[in-house]
């Protein structure tokens, strides 16, 4: 497999999710599923990532909750989960069209996270 190859399929987030780029096309695998993800939504969630970040590393250094040299990294992951939560809580509600309040999904999916 040439360098390129195996970069193209190398993981972009780890946790209970992942993102790979096969072909130029993303996707995002969660709990087993494979689906598609456009490289707007992906370039949308990269936007609010560094638009968010900087404020919560602000919030944890005055917290004093994280050591200084992780703050970027810690704001990142923070900023990142609640947006993939908001995500799939908003997959949830249009799959349950609307029956359970998009709240109620979010808070779902941070305890899922928490656990």
């Amino acid at each position: 497999m040439t360098q390129r190859r195996a970069a193209e399929r190398e993981p972009l987030l780890t946790a209970r999710f992942v993102v790979v780029v096969t072909s130029g096309i993303f996707y995002f695998m969660a709990l087993g599923a494979l689906l598609p993800v456009v490289p707007r939504y992906v370039d949308k969630q990269l936007n609010w990532l560094a638009l968010l970040a900087p404020e919560i590393a602000s919030r944890l250094g005055k917290a004093g909750v994280v050591p200084t040299g992780d703050l970027e990294l810690s704001a990142r992951a923070i900023v990142s989960t609640a947006l993939i939560c908001l995500s799939l809580a908003s997959e949830a509600w249009a799959t349950q069209d609307g029956a359970v309040d998009i709240g109620v999904l979010y808070d779902a999916a941070i305890g899922a996270v928490r656990a």
